[in-house]
């Protein structure tokens, strides 16, 4: 059975402010087009197979069942429900940024 997959309104966002960089900033809408499938690619592999992505390297956020994938430059983490088939993405961010900060907020 697969997974459901939801955006927090914290990953929405992301998701949206980098499309938008990428699209008006960098002037760059094939850029843009490619980051959003590559996110949606990893959307379906984590409804298929939730834990095929690993813990966080902070242990920290390991700790508290964060997965990370990686997509280019960017970091898309996320956490499993497996009581409820459930994963959330909770942010997708810069991979130089202070990482544990950022998931704090």
């Amino acid at each position: 059975m697969d997974f459901q997959v939801k955006f927090t309104e914290q990953g929405a966002e992301d998701l949206y402010d980098i499309i938008k960089y990428l699209n008006d900033v960098l002037l760059s809408p094939a850029a843009a087009e490619r980051f959003y499938n590559e996110v949606d690619i990893k959307r379906s592999n984590i409804s298929k197979n939730p834990f095929m992505y690993p813990l966080s390297r902070d242990e920290r956020l390991s700790a508290e069942g964060y997965r990370t994938a990686v997509i280019g430059n960017y970091l898309l983490f996320y956490v499993v429900e497996e009581a409820v088939s459930l994963a959330y993405i909770v942010r997708i961010v810069y991979g130089r940024r202070d990482l544990t900060a950022l998931l704090e907020e």
